[in-house]
């Protein structure tokens, strides 16, 4: 192999994290802030999450309108589920995996909201 070809597939496999990332939620590690910031930083991530968690009622995860059926809420969980299933990216590396987790854990927990608010077994 050229050290062209090399640099190619270093730039395509670094391309490719950053696309994966991207979809499936997960943003590049940064520095730290310095201690100085950390402060004005912290309480600006407290704020951040809080919309962060609002935001993301059991609708926007599901991807589903607020007064969805009971079929089609379950229908959106499946499809959900089959997009971001840790078992569908075990083979990709753990951190993928990690994130797959995280992802599934949140449908998880938005299917069950959904399915309380509509007083249906899950």
């Amino acid at each position: 192999m050229t050290s062209v070809e090399i640099f190619a597939v270093v730039i395509g496999l670094w391309f490719g994290y950053l696309l994966v990332s991207h979809f499936m939620g997960e943003k590049p590690k940064t520095q730290e802030p310095p201690a100085a910031n950390r402060e004005a930083s912290d309480a600006s991530a407290r704020s951040d999450n809080t919309a962060h968690q609002q935001s993301h009622s059991w609708d926007f995860v599901l991807e589903v309108a607020r007064s969805a059926s009971v079929e089609e809420i379950r229908a959106a969980y499946r499809t959900q589920m089959s997009r971001y299933h840790p078992d569908k990216v075990a083979s990709l590396g753990k951190d993928l995996k990690a994130v797959a987790e995280k992802k599934s854990k949140e449908i998880n927990a938005a299917y069950e909201q959904a399915m309380r608010e509509r007083g249906a077994a899950f």
